[in-house]
């Protein structure tokens, strides 16, 4: 066996669950033996520990002396005598000699092991006890059996009830024996063809030869044509037998479940076991034990089975009648041996390294590795080695308490001036006792350090996170299986940082959060840069791009939004040549002006906080009908945005539509949203398409008695539209219009008559005299009428024409005017004239 594990033992000491046994763990265990109510565990430097129940005594102190000088290879115990097999092939006996099971001759006895003479010219193979029969299978295939044969279970002639030195079987001359296997009071055999023999006790059926009290010469057991049986195990009254094609079959007393059918009714004859407990098929077998009223087995994938009666794994449950998976306590142990007696069942679990994390790192070396895997302990000689192309290096390593996981510090895996092609994989060996390794299941990915990103796009992002990252650099020699660590880190830009200094940091995986874009801020040291505070997200490999989403920024400096960006292929240790990327933190506050006239270009202005110069800027344009971008430029004065919106026919690509598609465009407010990176987009106050006229003016009456404030407070705010009488609107227009036929002076109060009004923040009125033009604000008083003031045009005396436009945008005017007559203040008051 000569292997490096875990010993699980099971029974009424551990209430029936699975427990390891402490001490083991990290010792190289060359054998575990034993039956009825003794097991030993002997370790490959030669110590030997007795496991015995409440009802045994101790072995004596002479014995284990003697058995940790034999070198032992096996171990078989009976009711009373304990069996020794040697790994030079001699057989040892010791205990109480009763029916002259210990082979010496008469019923001698002898608390020290004594070397079975009769066979100390053979070269023995094997051994099997019974309660008080003992088997020996040699080197040539013959098997020699002596002590208790009452009820034929020494096979050697019918008459012979009782054996005190080893006597041939010669029921088996011509064969070659490859197997024993021995019940309470009866025996097995299986030959070189894969044949099974049985004999001795029958009453319960665990001959497997129907209903017989006893069969005194090994007889032949049947099984269905073309089953070859490999493997052989025997309780008190059943037996089992493992096939060549990994199928179980069982027979004989079945009053506990031990047979394994989901009934208590006995076998006369062999008969197959499919399915566990649950109904779901078994899957291909590798060990069989029997315990005196119970069965085990370890399936191909190392998970451990049992039924029958007593503490055999599933705690409470005492009794099972199907193979049930033994889930307690397992935590991805594979087992690979198992050893019963009457009440306690120990299985073997071999040293298992089933994980590495990461599971790749630089050549350069310095990754912090964690091994998962089952029965680690520290011990001084504990090492890992790696091997990769035609090299080996070894590491030391040690046992982390916490998480039962190894844990080191990768070598340099390449001197200076040693060619190797890299990415290379390396197989990580362990070792407990620095004489037997154990290969670690995953292999570790070396890979090169002068990995380089080339360019990032966006180069910029908002803190919020969430942004789709696009990291060009070139990791196709590398599979992605082996890129699962893949991060990518976002550190703030140091004071004084040039793109021509790499940054060496690395980061253990538990600074690391996998969340896409959630993670917490991380506080490390390194050899070139200090407090450094560092972003993390996982990221993902595609098409020579590594993809990660921006994570969000939860405290930040406004002042101070330049960050680098670098890859950590292993989630620890970034290449050291990081690109430069920028978070950005804007909020709109205004866009000046929000309308304009559809058939001409109107320049905003963006207005907000966090605004910068990106190289990405553009401004989409949005309608029903389609979505287009126009560029946008810096102020650097005055820290905003400037950008035209073209004339309406550009969102249909130049082209004149429609006239009911412009009238259902310019219905409704156009959505503009700011980029700055091509991706993000904010929204911005929404801009009309109006193309607003000017239908007519009329003077506005006020009553003088108010007083001045409530004046000014009338004038000034909006006011519903009314819904006149057509007679009744007709007569106020023709009562305007009269007064409109007396001069304008300045400081009249107008009212201009629209159609297609809407409110603005800049909406003017432009009075031009002479081809002199003065803008005036104007109040907004309801959808049809703006209110205005005629500003000072020159102490004019006579009347002279003005023109009035309109501008709700402050930069283009209506091509329809209104016009009136002007003069200045010194100018003398006409009452209007009549029409008769």
């Amino acid at each position: 066996m000569a292997k490096v594990g875990e010993v699980m033992i099971c029974g009424m000491e551990t209430n029936g669950n699975l427990a390891s046994l402490e001490g083991y763990n990290g010792r190289t265990v060359d054998c575990i033996g034993g039956g009825f109510n003794k097991l030993y565990i002997v370790e490959a430097a030669g110590q030997v520990t007795a496991l015995q129940s409440d009802t045994t005594e101790p072995p004596d102190e002479s014995e284990i002396e003697v058995l940790e000088k034999l070198g032992l290879k096996n171990i078989k115990c009976g009711m009373f005598h304990s069996v020794f097999l040697t790994k030079n092939g001699f057989v040892f006996t010791c205990g109480n000699g009763v029916f002259g099971v210990l082979g010496h001759g008469g019923a001698f006895a002898t608390k020290t092991p004594q070397i079975v003479k009769a066979l100390s010219d053979k070269v023995v193979m094997d051994i099997a006890c019974g309660e008080a029969h003992t088997l020996a299978l040699t080197e040539g295939g013959d098997i020699y059996a002596w002590g208790r044969g009452f009820e034929g279970q020494l096979g050697i002639r019918n008459s012979i009830e009782a054996v005190s030195v080893p006597k041939y079987v010669d029921a088996f001359y011509g064969k070659t024996m490859v197997k024993v296997a021995c019940g309470q009071r009866h025996s097995l055999a299986i030959d070189s063809e894969g044949v099974l023999y049985a004999w001795g006790e029958a009453r319960c059926g665990q001959l497997g030869n129907g209903t017989h009290r006893q069969i005194k010469r090994p007889q032949v057991v049947s099984f269905p044509e073309g089953v070859k049986v490999k493997e052989v195990s025997a309780g008190s009254g059943h037996t089992a037998a493992l096939s060549t094609e990994g199928c179980i079959y069982l027979w004989g007393y079945n009053h506990y479940g031990q047979l394994g059918l989901g009934d208590q009714n006995p076998r006369w004859f062999p008969e197959i076991v499919k399915t566990d407990y649950s109904g779901l098929p078994l899957l291909k077998i590798e060990k069989i034990k029997c315990a005196v009223n119970a069965t085990f087995c370890i399936d191909i994938e190392g998970k451990a089975y049992s039924w029958g009666k007593g503490m055999i794994g599933h705690g409470n449950i005492l009794i099972q009648s199907s193979p049930k998976k033994i889930d307690m306590n397992t935590d991805y142990r594979q087992y690979s041996q198992v050893y019963a007696c009457d009440h306690t069942v120990l299985f073997f679990s071999p040293l298992r390294i089933f994980s590495i994390s990461p599971i790749c790192g630089p050549a350069s070396g310095g990754t912090k590795l964690a091994l998962i895997g089952t029965a680690f302990s520290q011990t001084e000689k504990l090492k890992v080695r790696f091997r990769y192309g035609h090299l080996q290096i070894e590491s030391e390593c040690k046992l982390d308490p916490a998480t039962s996981s190894l844990e080191l510090i990768t070598p340099k895996f390449i001197d200076d001036g040693e060619e190797i092609q890299l990415p290379i994989e390396s197989y990580i060996d362990v070792t407990m006792d620095g004489e037997h390794y154990v290969t670690c299941e995953k292999k570790f990915l070396i890979y090169s350090n002068n990995l380089i990103s080339h360019a990032i796009n966006p180069k910029c992002a908002s803190v919020s996170g969430g942004t789709l990252l696009e990291i060009n650099i070139d990791l196709d020699m590398m599979d992605k299986s082996w890129l699962f660590h893949l991060t990518v880190g976002f550190l703030p830009k140091p004071k004084g940082y040039h793109m021509n200094k790499s940054i060496n940091t690395d980061v253990t995986p538990s600074m690391i959060r996998r969340e896409s874009h959630d993670e917490s801020r991380i506080s490390i040291s390194s050899g070139k840069m200090e407090d450094a505070d560092w972003q993390m997200t996982s990221g993902r490999y595609i098409d020579g791009k590594v993809l990660c989403k921006v994570p969000t920024l939860f405290e930040y400096d406004e002042n101070s939004m330049g960050y680098v960006v670098d890859v950590a292929i292993n989630g620890q240790q970034f290449t050291g040549k990081p690109i430069n990327f920028r978070y950005y933190d804007i909020e709109i506050f205004e866009m000046v002006p929000n309308s304009g006239y559809s058939n001409e270009g109107t320049t905003v202005r963006i207005l907000g906080r966090g605004l910068y110069d990106s190289s990405a800027k553009k401004v989409r344009i949005s309608t029903e009908y389609g979505e287009r971008e126009v560029s946008v430029n810096w102020e650097r004065k005055t820290k905003s945005y400037l950008c035209v919106i073209p004339p309406l026919s550009w969102l249909f690509g130049g082209e004149e539509p429609d006239p009911a598609v412009l009238r259902s465009v310019k219905s409704k407010p156009i959505k503009l949203e700011l980029t700055l990176n091509g991706i993000e987009y904010t929204a911005l106050p929404p801009f009309y398409y109006i193309d607003v006229k000017i239908l007519r003016a009329s003077k506005v009456k006020f009553d003088e008695n108010l007083p001045i404030p409530v004046k000014t407070e009338l004038w000034e705010r909006e006011e519903p539209e009314e819904h006149e009488d057509p007679e009744i609107k007709a007569k106020r227009e023709q009562e305007e219009n009269i007064a409109m036929q007396l001069p304008c002076k300045p400081n009249t109060r107008l009212f201009l008559w629209c159609d297609g009004l809407i409110k603005t923040p800049t909406m003017i009125a432009q009075f031009v005299l002479n081809n002199s033009a003065i803008q005036v604000p104007g109040i907004y008083k309801n959808s049809k009428r703006l209110a205005v003031i005629v500003p000072d045009l020159g102490d004019i005396p006579t009347p002279a024409d003005v023109s009035i436009a309109l501008s709700l945008n402050g930069q283009t005017f209506s091509k329809e005017t209104v016009n009136i007559k002007y003069v200045g203040l010194s100018a003398h008051d006409e009452p209007p004239k009549r029409k008769r």
